[in-house]
């Protein structure tokens, strides 16, 4: 909240490009959502400029799952309303170098400004272990009307814990 994340970077200068909002809907008419998930401010890929198959990636900071032991997952909100939505894409690496795309989603998914945000979780589980990096790219359709959004980004994971000992119960 407040303004783009700090410790997240993206790559474009220009449109397409990542950008956090904290008024209310997009700047672009009959696209995106009509606010935040939670909170106040998301961000969302700004389609007004560009071409057909552009591309901005929004890069997460460096993860440690060194002491994840089982499960671990990234869960997010996406809002994609827009007639000429393009694809929103999740890739990650366990070295920052290499990348795996573990989710995607192309074209529209919501139907209005006002339609309620999806969770998606994906399963990161494979990474656990060693540091983890994550990166969202988003792709602009065929036209302005494509702004999709992310809000409420988590990453989450089970820790190594000592077992419990000494319970009692009356």
């Amino acid at each position: 909240e407040g303004g783009f994340p700090a410790d997240w970077s993206q790559v474009a200068t220009a449109d397409p490009d990542w950008t956090w909002d904290g008024a209310g809907g997009t700047t672009s008419g009959n696209t995106g959502p009509s606010g935040a998930h939670s909170g106040s401010g998301y961000v969302y890929l700004e389609t007004s400029g560009g071409a057909l198959g552009d591309t901005d990636t929004l890069n997460a900071p460096m993860v440690n799952l060194g002491s994840t032991v089982d499960l671990a997952r990234i869960m997010f909100r996406y809002h994609k309303f827009g007639a000429t939505m393009g694809k929103l894409g999740l890739e990650a690496s366990s070295d920052g170098v290499l990348w795996t795309e573990i989710w995607s989603d192309s074209g529209e998914t919501h139907f209005a400004l006002g339609d309620p945000w999806t969770l998606e979780q994906v399963d990161i589980t494979s990474y656990a272990g060693g540091n983890f990096w994550f990166r969202f790219i988003g792709t602009r359709g065929s036209s302005f009307t494509g702004d999709m959004s992310l809000d409420l980004v988590e990453v989450e994971a089970c820790i190594s814990c000592p077992e419990p000992s000494g319970l009692v119960a009356s």
